[in-house]
């Protein structure tokens, strides 16, 4: 039987899986204290867009600047964007831009 030249074998099946955190832990169960709206958003009464487990934000920031008319026209309007994430490294990583 001839092997096909195409097909491949996976090469990444030893890499380690990403540690998953689990959002029902114990230690994310505490309660935070509500944020002024209007201190975060400069207009407070846009709809709100969230991302809920949005790693370092990226896809939020490409939808606050570069791609910004393209985000609007999908979504018909102007909206606040908030990203919502609880693996603490990831949220550092988050933070620096």
């Amino acid at each position: 039987k001839k092997k096909n030249p195409i097909v491949k074998k996976k090469t990444n099946i030893h890499r380690r899986m990403k540690k998953l955190t689990n959002p029902m832990a114990l230690h994310h169960r505490r309660a935070t204290a509500c944020p002024n709206w209007c201190d975060v958003f400069a207009d407070s009464s846009l709809p709100l867009f969230i991302d809920i487990g949005c790693a370092k934000g990226r896809f939020l920031q490409k939808c606050a600047s570069v791609d910004r008319e393209r985000f609007e026209s999908f979504t018909e309007t102007k909206m606040n964007l908030l990203g919502l994430e609880i693996y603490a490294p990831i949220v550092l990583e988050a933070n620096r831009w």
